[in-house]
């Protein structure tokens, strides 16, 4: 069962970041960059992570060092979006650069205390797992405050609307998933589903984000070629 679902993981992820990719690289990307970075980069590690699950049967130490590797460069890519989309949100307040910098140095100090901590305290060499959790946990309080900025802005921008909470969901998911992981053995399974499912669901919600604002380009070009027409 535990295959399956993996496969299954593997397949559907695979299929989303690509429709993502795809309408990405069709302008979004120059806007947006470090989304592009941070699909980019899960759909190289999932293929990287299929390779080595069907070259190693999944079971060795080699697999579980290659996924903690690409959990930890994507949580650190997903924590430069959510830095990015709060500097877009600023971009008209005159706290711009105060809080980007206050941003980068807040981020910064708490990655290396995770890393000093975990890496003194875990023998297993297993640390970066820890740091990433941390790094997730800084990732979501950060996603709360772009929430809130994008609420309380007079113009909407509802691009950004979507991906912050495309990323509300996976952070929401992932919280739940994880206390059905630890709640049971029963219940590790139920929660590895919710947690798959909460990031499918962000990386739907960022596609219909790209993919309607790149229709409304296209209906708005007709229609002006039509009116000069």
């Amino acid at each position: 069962m535990r295959a399956i679902l993996q496969w299954v993981s593997w397949t559907v992820g695979l299929s989303l970041q690509a429709l993502l990719l795809t309408v990405l690289v069709r302008g979004a990307y120059r806007v947006y960059p470090f989304v592009f970075a941070y699909v980019l980069a899960l759909f190289l590690t999932t293929v990287v992570e299929v390779s080595v699950y069907v070259n190693t049967g999944g079971h060795s130490s080699t697999w579980t060092k290659y996924y903690w590797l690409n959990d930890g460069i994507r949580t650190l890519l997903i924590v430069c979006v959510v830095m990015s989309m709060i500097d877009k949100a600023l971009a008209s307040r005159r706290v711009r650069d105060a809080a980007r910098h206050l941003l980068t140095i807040a981020i910064l100090s708490a990655a290396g205390i995770s890393v000093l901590l975990h890496q003194q305290a875990d023998a297993k060499n297993m640390w970066w797992s820890n740091v990433s959790r941390d790094l997730n946990f800084v990732s979501a309080i950060l996603n709360l405050i772009l929430w809130a900025l994008l609420i309380g802005s007079k113009e909407k921008d509802y691009r950004l609307l979507l991906i912050s909470g495309g990323l509300g969901i996976q952070y929401t998911g992932a919280a739940l998933g994880q206390s059905l992981r630890t709640m049971s053995p029963t219940t590790t399974m139920a929660g590895n589903i919710v947690v798959l499912v909460s990031h499918f669901l962000c990386l739907y919600v960022w596609w219909e984000a790209f993919r309607k604002n790149q229709n409304h380009a296209a209906i708005t070009r007709a229609a002006t070629k039509q009116t000069g027409a």
